[in-house]
């Protein structure tokens, strides 16, 4: 099994998505004022966030690797695994999306290991750690993977995963020139990294 361990912010949308090109109006004028445990039933309100550009090309990344995905995103913190199921699988395209979890929140981390520092980010525990975990804990049930990729746009992802790190911009989001390296990562181990 291939892996893409998957940021939303920075990776599926982007600053100029969300303010130049008006994301956050339209999720505006969706909410019209409703509340938010009736705006959480309507994917309409998430897939405004989401920029259908960066869902395609993440749908050529599954189209040539069969990868699955493992949301790494700070979506999962007030959004449930169900629900993200829900939004990534509703996008029509090359290829499915497929959801198969996502990571430790840092309050289910058995330890916390203050890695500001070496990573230069605000939290006390990178994002790259927790998905360390999530390999600790599932490799034995589920792997061993093939492969992975990390897939974010902040370093504190990296952390333990260089080589497996693909690292977008906030301004820009996932791009063309990211989806060939990501086919690249995930591929590596085919004996053809040009599938």
């Amino acid at each position: 099994m291939k892996l893409i361990f998957l940021d939303f912010d920075g990776v599926l949308n982007s600053h100029v998505f969300l303010y130049e090109e008006g994301a956050f109006e339209r999720q505006r004028q969706i909410e019209n004022g409703r509340e938010y445990k009736d705006l959480d039933e309507s994917l309409e309100w998430y897939k405004a966030m989401i920029d259908e550009r960066c869902i395609a090309r993440l749908q050529k990344v599954i189209q040539n690797t069969s990868a699955k995905i493992v949301i790494s995103s700070s979506w999962r913190m007030s959004t449930s695994l169900e629900k993200l199921i829900e939004l990534l699988g509703s996008y029509e395209g090359i290829a499915k999306l497929e959801v198969i979890d996502r990571t430790p929140k840092p309050s289910e981390m058995p330890f916390y290991v203050d890695t500001r520092a070496i990573t230069g980010s605000d939290d006390w525990t990178a994002r790259g750690q927790e998905i360390s975990r999530w390999l600790e804990i599932n490799t034995p049930k589920l792997g061993p993977f093939e492969s992975y990729v990390v897939l974010d746009d902040s370093s504190d992802a990296k952390y333990g995963h260089e080589s497996n790190f693909v690292q977008t911009t906030w301004n820009d989001g996932l791009q063309d020139k990211h989806v060939e390296r990501l086919i690249k990562i995930l591929n590596r181990n085919d004996g053809n990294s040009n599938k």
